[in-house]
């Protein structure tokens, strides 16, 4: 299996450079600012947040097997067994992030990346899926 590391890092850059943006637009936009210079967000607004991250990330990926960042870098997303990738198994995918990629910046991603034959992270094999490139 080809190793898709540098374009799922790409795509992963792609997706959340773009999630943090709209987010701090969002936050300066409609937050309180704080004393320490960063700005708050409290009641209903505060929904947005995690509401644009299940549009931006796990609808897409539900419905067309791809964010915008792998469909720049020509990946897909799909079950194991080659089906459409579903909602509930986007999410999980998703929510997997946290471990992927946050709490141990990118390491573990990284890791079962290279040591999985079919080259997939925590969230992909808790969501049973693969990621492949699109062919030229």
């Amino acid at each position: 299996m080809k190793d898709l590391l540098g374009p799922r890092f790409g795509a992963f850059a792609i997706d959340y450079v773009l999630l943090f943006a709209v987010t701090i637009v969002f936050a300066r936009s409609v937050g309180e600012l704080m004393p320490d210079g960063s700005y708050q967000v409290t009641g209903m607004p505060a929904l947005f947040v995690p509401g644009f991250w299940m549009v931006w990330l796990v609808v897409p990926e539900a419905i067309w097997g791809a964010t915008l960042g792998k469909m720049i870098v020509g990946l897909r997303v799909k079950k194991l067994d080659g089906s459409r990738l579903g909602f509930g198994s986007a999410l999980l995918r998703r929510v997997c992030d946290m471990f992927d990629f946050w709490m141990s910046f990118g390491l573990v991603a990284t890791i079962c990346h290279l040591k999985t034959q079919k080259g997939q992270r925590v969230g992909d094999m808790a969501s049973g899926s693969v990621v492949i490139q699109l062919k030229k």
